[in-house]
């Protein structure tokens, strides 16, 4: 199979399980992030935080790490 078209279909097969688990953390910790009185301040900022780096690291996952695959397995065979 072409890296591309690996790529692809590895990246359409592991869409959904991956989003669904994000998607379900994210909207677990989404109440956290309500200010509802009191001393919840540490809580918000762990949800907060958490939240940015499931965002940050689903979008790494589905886009850059494949973009450094092709670009290093291209040099790589360029280099052979």
């Amino acid at each position: 199979m072409d890296i591309d078209e690996a790529l692809i279909t590895a990246g359409r097969s592991r869409l959904r399980p991956i989003m669904m688990t994000t998607l379900t953390t994210i909207l677990s910790m989404l109440p956290l992030c309500i200010p509802h009185g009191g001393s919840e301040d540490a809580m918000k900022g762990m949800a907060l935080v958490s939240i940015g780096g499931l965002t940050a690291s689903t979008i790494l996952t589905f886009f850059l790490l494949p973009t450094f695959y092709m670009t290093i397995n291209k040099k790589t065979s360029d280099a052979s």
